[in-house]
C-alpha cells in the first residue's frame, strides 16, 4: 500500500483529511515579521479578517525541501509513496517535494496535479479511492494522469488588488478593473491561470459560472462540484444551492480556501471546481 502526501492548498475539510488518512504539508504566510503554517497557526477567518480591516498584504512560501523529508519519514512503513503538488509554475512545492524524495530510503514518487484547491482535492481523493482498492502507486498515478484531464477550475475575486500583489495582472489593469468594478473570470489551465473573460460586476461572474458548467455539463456528468470561497460563504451556500438544484450532481462540497490561496486572490474571492465523470 502507498502512502499519499499532499500540501495545505488543497482545501480538502479536516474531516475528510482524517478519514482517509491524507498527509498535509503546511505552506507558510508570513505577516510582518510573522510566520505562520497555513491551515496550523492561522485560520482562514483570522486572515481575511486583517486583510480586510488592517490593510495587510500577505506573502507566501512554499514548504521546505525539510519539510518534506519529515512527512516522508513518518510514513517509512508504507511500501511507497505519492506527493500530490500544486502546480509547479504556481509554486515551488513540487521541486521541495522532489528535492525531499532523495533523501529518504521510501521510494517516493512525485507528480504535478497541474491544477490548485479543490481540483487538487478532488486528485487526492481519487488516489484514496486507488490506494483503498488495492491499487499499486504506478497504475494508480496512470489512472491519475487521465482523471486530471476531468478537473476544471474557475474563479473571480472582488479586488484586483491581492491578484496585481502575486504578480498575476498589472498596475493598470487593476486600476482599470477596479475603478470599473470590472471582474475577471479565471481559468487554471495546465497549471497556470487564465483570464477568460471580464465581466462588469461580481454578480455576472457568478452567472458566468453557471453558464460555463450548463456547457460542461452538455458533455460530461458531474461526478464532484466545489464551491470555494474566501470569507464569502453566505455567497458561496446559496450558489451551491443553485447548483444541486440544477445539476445532477454526485458530490457536493462547500469550503473555505486556505490561507496560502486567500492571500493571492483576497477577501471575497469565490469559484468553482468540478470533476466529470
Amino acid at each position: 500500500m502507498f502512502a499519499i502526501v499532499t500540501d495545505s492548498t488543497c482545501d480538502l475539510p479536516e474531516d475528510i483529511i482524517r478519514k482517509f488518512r491524507i498527509t498535509i504539508v503546511p505552506q507558510y504566510i508570513m505577516i510582518g515579521d510573522k510566520i505562520f503554517r497555513d491551515r496550523i497557526d492561522i485560520s482562514s477567518d483570522y486572515l481575511y479578517s486583517i486583510m480586510a480591516h488592517q490593510n495587510v498584504v500577505p506573502k507566501t512560501s512554499q514548504p521546505t525541501p525539510v519539510d518534506y523529508i519529515s512527512a516522508y519519514e513518518m510514513l517509512a512503513h508504507f511500501e511507497s509513496i505519492l506527493c500530490l503538488t500544486p502546480p509547479k509554475n504556481l509554486s515551488g512545492a513540487y521541486n521541495s517535494a522532489i528535492l525531499a524524495s532523495q533523501s529518504v530510503s521510501t521510494p517516493v514518487y512525485v507528480m504535478d496535479t497541474n491544477t490548485i484547491s479543490m481540483g487538487l482535492g478532488f486528485i487526492v481523493l481519487k488516489s484514496c479511492m486507488l490506494r483503498d482498492s488495492d491499487y499499486k502507486v504506478i497504475p494508480a498515478i496512470d489512472i491519475l494522469k487521465q482523471n486530471i484531464l476531468k478537473i476544471g477550475l474557475l474563479f473571480t475575486v472582488r479586488s484586483l488588488d491581492y491578484l496585481y500583489n502575486s504578480g498575476r495582472v498589472d498596475a493598470i489593469g487593476t486600476l482599470i478593473g477596479n475603478a470599473l468594478q470590472v471582474k475577471p473570470i479565471i481559468f487554471i489551465e495546465n497549471g497556470t491561470p487564465v483570464i477568460k473573460t471580464r465581466v462588469r460586476t461580481y454578480q455576472r461572474a457568478l452567472n458566468y459560472f453557471l453558464e460555463h458548467l450548463h456547457e460542461v455539463n452538455r458533455v460530461g456528468v458531474f461526478r464532484s462540484v466545489a464551491v470555494i470561497h474566501a470569507g464569502a460563504f453566505g455567497e458561496a451556500q446559496r450558489l451551491l444551492q443553485h447548483l444541486d438544484a440544477t445539476f445532477d450532481i454526485h458530490n457536493s462540497y462547500i469550503h473555505t480556501v486556505s490561507p496560502t490561496i486567500g492571500s493571492h486572490v483576497g477577501p471575497g474571492a469565490i469559484g468553482i471546481a468540478y470533476e466529470i465523470e
